[in-house]
């Protein structure tokens, strides 16, 4: 019966011992599995993000392209001051093209705000006919320059041999980049 005994409890012992070994490896595998999972949701969250920033770094690069077309009718529409000589002679060619005599004159420089770009004031004086006048400011609405009219004035005159002439007086600006 000792002998009985003396097996039953190195049994129960043996037994108890693989059970706290085993139960001390199974908490430590959970927690190893545990933090591998933690990591694991991390990179996928991380992919996401990034994801995301790659999604948002191809919608920009793609409205960047969009945006190059505006930006050259930008600067197109915005002449420099240096540029802005050339805006007296497009004007007379159009008005000799039409038969018109012109007087064109810069104003003052006016600086840049927050709501306008950097711009120029000018004067303009067309003599001519009515449909050559029309004909000339349609082509002068057609212009490549961001330009604001401020004042139109037509006035109706007849010359020595009693023909119609009209004179128009515009007053604006063009701007500048």
């Amino acid at each position: 019966m000792i002998d009985f005994k003396k097996r039953l409890t190195e049994s129960l012992v043996i037994s108890l011992a693989i059970l706290l070994i085993l139960g001390g490896l199974f908490y430590y595998f959970r927690a190893d599995i545990l933090k591998r999972v933690e990591k694991i949701e991390n990179y996928q969250k991380e992919l996401a993000a990034r994801g995301d920033i790659l999604n948002k770094i191809y919608e920009l690069e793609k409205e960047q392209s969009l945006s190059l077309a505006y930006l050259d009718q930008l600067e197109k529409a915005l002449p420099t001051e240096s540029e802005m000589v050339k805006l007296e002679q497009v004007l007379q060619d159009l008005a000799r093209k039409n038969n018109l005599n012109i007087s064109f004159r810069f104003g003052v420089l006016n600086e840049a705000t927050d709501q306008e770009p950097q711009s120029y004031s000018f004067n303009l004086v067309l003599s001519g006919g009515k449909t050559s006048v029309l004909n000339w400011l349609e082509e002068f609405q057609n212009l490549n320059y961001l330009i604001r009219l401020e004042q139109i004035e037509f006035t109706q005159n007849r010359d020595e041999d009693n023909n119609v002439f009209f004179d128009v007086k515009i007053l604006g600006r063009i701007y500048l980049r």
